[in-house]
Parts: structure tokens; sequence; C-alpha cells
């Protein structure tokens, strides 16, 4: 039941996520991503508890792309919702998915294996009226008595911010097909739990590879709290900070002492004082080598995106489960040497 209560989090979180990308235009995490589970999620979850039966059909050597996972998942499930609500007393919804070689190509972008990969997905409705086609990617344009408008509009600012084009074709009375296209990635996907798919939980008592000495900034208490107790059921001690200034102040007087911190998370953004970013800049004048870490619940400046470039070893998103954390902070530790 616990586990069920993260999953429903999770899926909250994403949505909550998606709208503020939506809304201040964030900046794609991206990462080589195997699609076939990323569909096969967004289908089920998008046609739980309808009386829409959908068909996937998806190749076998299907390409994988570059994309930040939970925004293709969101589009991809935002279109299928959007299938499955043009068929109130039921249907089919047809989901394929293919390589687009570069022979094949329709005007669109350039993919890194000369290609494409285009995602289809084709209902039974009543169709899109010819004077709505136009305007059906438009914020707040909508039809649907029960619909926002922002559906399909947020499947438009995805796609696109991942280079890539979606396009509607319809015939009154014959359904609706909408198609995506998405570059393809020049590399596979890294080993592990196949791209796409939630990793299986970890036991709450699964210790680190090392232990070490962590310090946490951050301006919310509930967050510092969780963090702290996370990070000890890991087998780290840790302190904390809950601006800027603060943790500066905290790291040179640890250091002075002979005690440094193996690893400092910091959030990005905190009322009424120094942020993560300021503070890994004046961090780095102290000590080049200090190993940080991002933490933000959205990626709206694009620091969490682009984390490196800024200074940052690795990033972590909010709510961050205990898996994620243990593996941040597990990479970054193994690369630390041990301190006195």
């Amino acid at each position: 039941m616990l586990e069920r209560a993260e999953q429903a989090l999770q899926q909250s979180v994403s949505l909550t996520s998606q709208l503020l990308t939506f809304a201040k235009g964030g900046r794609p995490q991206k990462k080589v991503v195997a699609l076939r589970p990323v569909i096969e999620s967004a289908v089920g979850l998008a046609l739980s508890g309808s009386r829409v039966t959908p068909v996937i059909s998806i190749a076998d050597d299907l390409w994988p792309v570059d994309a930040d996972q939970g925004q293709i998942g969101q589009a991809i499930h935002n279109l299928v919702l959007n299938a499955g609500q043009a068929m109130p007393l039921g249907g089919t919804v047809r989901i394929s998915a293919r390589n687009l070689p570069s022979a094949e190509i329709r005007p669109g972008p350039p993919g890194g294996r000369a290609g494409l990969v285009e995602i289809a997905v084709r209902d039974e409705g009543a169709g899109i009226a010819a004077e709505h086609l136009p305007r059906i990617f438009d914020p707040y344009f909508t039809t649907k008595e029960k619909g926002s408008g922002l559906g399909l509009a947020m499947v438009y600012s995805i796609v696109r911010s991942h280079g890539g084009n979606v396009a509607a074709a319809s015939v009154p009375g014959g359904g609706a097909t909408f198609t995506v296209l998405l570059p393809a990635a020049a590399r596979q996907p890294e080993p592990g739990p196949e791209a796409g798919e939630t990793p299986p939980p970890q036991p709450a008592a699964a210790a680190s590879s090392r232990s070490g000495r962590v310090l946490v900034m951050d301006d919310d208490p509930l967050v510092r709290d969780v963090a702290g107790a996370l990070i000890r059921a890991l087998g780290h001690s840790v302190s904390f900070a809950d601006n800027g200034e603060a943790a500066l102040g905290r790291y040179r007087e640890e250091a002075a002492a002979g005690r440094p911190f193996d690893v400092v998370i910091l959030d990005l953004t905190v009322r009424g004082g120094m942020g993560g970013a300021e503070t890994i800049r004046r961090l780095r004048e102290i000590d080049p080598g200090v190993k940080a870490v991002v933490s933000s619940g959205y990626a709206a400046d694009g620091v969490i995106a682009d984390h490196r470039r800024h200074g940052f070893s690795a990033a972590l998103s909010k709510p961050y489960t205990l898996a994620g954390l243990r593996d941040v902070l597990d990479g970054l530790m193994w690369r630390v040497a041990p301190s006195p």
C-alpha cells in the first residue's frame, strides 16, 4: 500500500512538474530513453477504467531517443487520453511506433541516426472539424464541455522542445490521427533497468557503499527533516543550512576543523536568501573540488537540465526517493577520497 501511495505521489509530482515547465518554459532533462516502456505505461494510465481498448504496435528495433522521460510520457499520455475522450461509448485506440530512416523522412528535424522515430495515435471517434484543426494545439482552445484546452497544447510544447514535430489529421466521422516525430538518439540507453521503467523499490535499510558527511541546504524545514532521515538511513552523517550564506559558513568551519563534507546538496531556489546557483559559484572559489548536487522541484531556468555547466556534479529532482538519493550519493562518494 505504501508503494502504491508513492506511485500516486510520483504521478501527481510529474503532472505538477509538467504544468510548471509548460507555464515557465523549462528545458527538458534529456537522457537516452527506450520508448516501448514509456508508451506502454502512458497508454495503461490514460485508459485505465475506460471502455476504450488499446492496440499497441511497436517495432522490435525501435530506436531510442534523447528525451526527458517524464515529459515524453506526459505527451503520449495526453494524446491517448484525448483519443479515449473522443470515444465516450468505447472503441479502439491504435498506438504505433516505428523508425523512419533518412530515406523515408517527411519534412522534419534531422535525427542523431539520420532518422526519426514516429509515434502515431489513431482513434475511431467523430473526428475533428476542418475549421478546428488549425487551432487544436492552441492553449485553452477546446470543443469539450469539461476540457481545459491544455492537453494538446502541452503535447505541442513538449514535442517542439525536443526538436520534434507533431501534426493532426482527421476526416469528420472517420476519427483522428496524431503523429509525433522525434529525432532518434545516436547511442543506446545506459545498462540497467529498461529505460522508461520505474526501478523496483529498494529496501529502506539498504545502506550506501561507504559512509560520508553530507551538507543539505534547503529553506524548507520539512525537506531538511525528510532529507536528513533518508541520508541517515543510508549510513551517512548530515548537517543542515537554510540558505547559501549559512551553507558557506558551515562548509568553511568544517573544512578548517579537518572534517570536510563529502557531498553538498543545494536547493536551487531559496526565499529571501542565496540560492544554489550563487552558492555553488562561491563554494567553488573556496574548494574547486567540491561535490555538489543541485535539488529542485522543476527545471524552470535550465540549471537542473544542464547542471554540469553550472558547476554541479549531479542533480536531484524533488521529491527524491531513497533509491535516487542513494544512487547519487554513491556515485559521488565513490569518486571522493575518504576523509581522514
